[in-house]
């Protein structure tokens, strides 16, 4: 035998293998070694898209599962969340769709109505703390007032993700 039909019979093989262990254990387990884990570049395109075709329902209601090279896991999060609240904005670099108005809720329900399918880094915040405040934000503190619809001049609508034990979710 020829040594390259043995390295064919090989690359055969791990195909093989490759394929049965797609297969029997689920695709889902093969894809973190194939493909990078970030996909906040499809997300981007994903709410611009839904902007430039003035489609609101996929901008401000569909919810995405958002993952960075930094192994942050964002459940739960429409476009209109990751363009509107400035920390994620930046992070991320949704842009506010300027043609698409979505729904805006009184800042104490905001944590009910707009956040209520939110994880974070696998943490389903126990209390999400959405208020009115005329205070600069701490730490952990993230400005969700693009969303409200009723601050008056000076105020923020400010929320912290608790995790169930008390402490913070911080994004990496």
């Amino acid at each position: 035998m020829s040594t390259s039909t043995i390295i064919l019979i090989v690359l055969g093989l791990i195909v093989l293998v490759v394929l049965a262990i797609g297969f029997t254990l689920g695709w889902k387990t093969l894809t973190p070694w194939i493909k990078s884990g970030s996909n906040v570049n499809e997300i981007s395109q994903q709410c611009a898209l839904a902007c430039s075709v003035n489609s609101k329902y996929d901008y401000c209601s569909k919810t995405f599962i958002l993952k960075d090279d930094k192994k942050n896991e964002v459940q739960g999060v429409s476009c209109n969340v990751l363009s509107g609240i400035p920390t994620f904005k930046t992070k991320w670099g949704v842009e506010i769709c300027p043609s698409i108005t979505c729904e805006k809720f009184a800042c104490e329900k905001l944590d009910d109505d707009l956040l209520k399918d939110l994880v974070i880094n696998n943490e389903k915040p126990r209390d999400l703390l959405s208020r009115k405040d005329t205070f600069l934000f701490q730490e952990n503190e993230y400005d969700i007032g693009f969303f409200a619809n009723d601050l008056s001049s000076g105020e923020f609508c400010k929320v912290s993700f608790i995790k169930p034990k008390g402490e913070f979710i911080k994004l990496n």
